[in-house]
């Protein structure tokens, strides 16, 4: 179960069924978000010798590219460019071993050995449980998804020597470079099933949306922290003294609503010019508050450093936005609609697998489900809001978060401030 805090978002076009099962369509009120983002720690050594800089604070929708020099870090190895724009390039990329270990994404660790030929060895051991979950060997074939050869990212393609289990094709993006590992992504690109489904559970098998994988390389950032001033940050990791973080900035393009038809909806939601992590130390009296709550690698934060480069606040993109007034009501119709078919399987999983939800609604209360999501153990759940209807506005009384890829059914309890899994 993950805790979310203090994430708001407003809300406009909200899909309601009532008591007995019809749906309508009314303007909602705006909703104050029980969830929200957190931050995490930096180690000192690392920031001897390195001079922060200043650069100017972000408006409320930029997203602005922000120029570092270098420092001289002790025992540090310089970050090499990667430049995987070839067949040659990328093949080098690849060969080592990578690690995916997200606890909040899956319970499954896999473990990824590609050799120069991009034979690959993959090895699942799922934690929880202490049990291994496969052994599989294949090969891996570069591949585009459009007929056009200068297109890329290129595809990844598995094919696994076993012939009852399916491989699977994958885009890529390398990540980032943080505390001596490099992060590379993977996105499933095709249909039905692959051989990443064995990430979730036994009842509910699927691929996450992505698959982060780590390899080490030793490589440490020279680049200096950025000092009084905001910016968008992903957070990759904490560092060793428990009140530090590796954030890389980003140009955040939003928790797009909009299909992204090319490629999978994660490979869009930043863009990253200098893919390197910078540990930032978190200022004294700000460490209860942003240690507070639960912070998710690969997630994107608005981050804002003090004169000294210490981070200060780390806080959601959308909430920061709600702070800024940067949210136009009347666009909502457009950013949060929810199609029907992910309405119907929401209510299909509401009232067949809750109970206590369809109590509610025989005592006459009404459902809004406006399209609106809230990260809880590593996957976007939709918001199932409970309430009364009236003509004027809908009161919001009981919040429940669905994951519609595992059918989890999340609780908001408003004393403890916690969601918890039903």
């Amino acid at each position: 179960m993950m805790k979310g805090k203090g994430l708001l978002a407003v809300f406009v076009c909200i899909l309601i069924l009532s008591g007995c099962g019809g749906i309508k369509s009314i303007i909602g009120d705006r909703v104050a978000d029980p969830s929200s983002p957190s931050t995490t720690e930096v180690p000192d050594n690392l920031q001897e010798e390195s001079k922060p800089m200043s650069q100017p604070k972000l408006g409320k929708s930029e997203t602005k590219s922000i120029s570092r020099s270098n420092s001289n870090k002790k025992n540090a190895k310089s970050i090499p460019t990667f430049d995987l724009m070839t067949e040659e390039n990328i093949r080098d990329y690849l060969v080592g071993e990578w690690t995916f270990d997200k606890e909040y994404v899956s319970d499954v660790v896999c473990k990824m050995d590609i050799d120069e030929d991009l034979n690959v060895h993959l090895s699942f051991h799922d934690l929880y449980i202490d049990e291994a979950k496969g052994n599989y060997l294949g090969k891996i074939e570069l591949d585009r998804m459009y007929i056009n050869p200068d297109d890329e990212p290129f595809l990844l393609c598995i094919e696994l020597l076993d012939g009852d289990e399916p491989g699977g094709d994958f885009f890529f993006l390398h990540r980032t470079t943080y505390d001596g590992k490099i992060v590379m992504s993977w996105f499933f690109a095709g249909n039905g099933n692959c051989i990443f489904d064995i990430l979730g559970s036994d009842d509910f098998q699927y691929t996450p949306e992505e698959i982060m994988f780590e390899k080490v390389s030793g490589e440490m950032s020279q680049l200096e922290p950025y000092i009084d001033t905001e910016f968008y940050g992903v957070f990759w990791g904490k560092g060793i003294n428990g009140n530090s973080l590796w954030i890389d900035d980003v140009h955040w393009t939003g928790e797009a609503y909009d299909i992204v038809i090319d490629y999978p909806r994660r490979m869009a939601l930043y863009e990253n010019d200098v893919p390197e992590s910078i540990l930032y130390s978190i200022a004294p009296d700000r460490i209860s508050d942003i240690l507070g709550d639960d912070l998710f690698p690969g997630e994107v934060y608005v981050v804002q450093t003090d004169k000294d480069g210490n981070i200060i606040e780390l806080i959601s993109p959308e909430y920061n936005e709600y702070l800024e007034g940067g949210f136009d009501e009347n666009s909502w119709d457009d950013n949060y609609d929810v199609d029907d078919e992910t309405i119907e399987l929401i209510l299909d999983i509401v009232e067949d697998d809750v109970k206590e939800i369809q109590e509610h609604l025989n005592m006459g209360m009404s459902i809004m489900i406006d399209g609106e999501t809230v990260l809880l153990d590593g996957e976007n759940c939709h918001y199932v809001i409970l309430g009364t209807d009236h003509d004027e506005h809908f009161v919001k009384e009981i919040f429940y978060a669905v994951n519609i890829l595992t059918r989890e059914v999340y609780y908001y309890d408003v004393l403890t401030d916690l969601w918890e899994l039903i």
